[in-house]
């Protein structure tokens, strides 16, 4: 049995986490925040539609994350996965831009559920 360690005192702290790690998890955190609610306000807005169109965008949201899933732990292995996440975060960033453009051009308001009549 190994002995009990009564040289250090109870008040002693334990050292802080280093600065890059706690910049990367406070990151990692926002991104994971942003997808959820990127994926929430998708929902809400197919659900508008129906319960099988709220069904089908929310397939279609879980389903590609799910292969990928797969896949990223090889990738991030290669390429290291800050420069992953960092990728990733800014194709989501591009393609809810993009999506968002594409919308308003074709009439939808934001707030609105379906699309405004031309």
């Amino acid at each position: 049995m190994a002995p009990l360690d009564t040289a250090r005192p109870l008040s002693a702290r334990p050292a802080a986490l280093p600065r890059p790690y706690l910049v990367w998890l406070v990151g990692t955190r926002a991104s994971l925040l942003g997808d959820a609610v990127l994926y929430f306000a998708l929902g809400w807005a197919a659900s508008a539609h129906g319960g099988a169109t709220g069904a089908l965008v929310l397939t279609a949201i879980t389903l590609p994350r799910t292969l990928l899933l797969l896949l990223g732990g090889a990738v991030a292995d290669r390429f290291g996965a800050r420069r992953l996440t960092i990728v990733g975060d800014a194709v989501m960033l591009t393609a809810t831009l993009v999506l968002a453009l594409a919308s308003l051009r074709l009439g939808a308001s934001p707030g609105s559920s379906s699309p405004s009549p031309s």
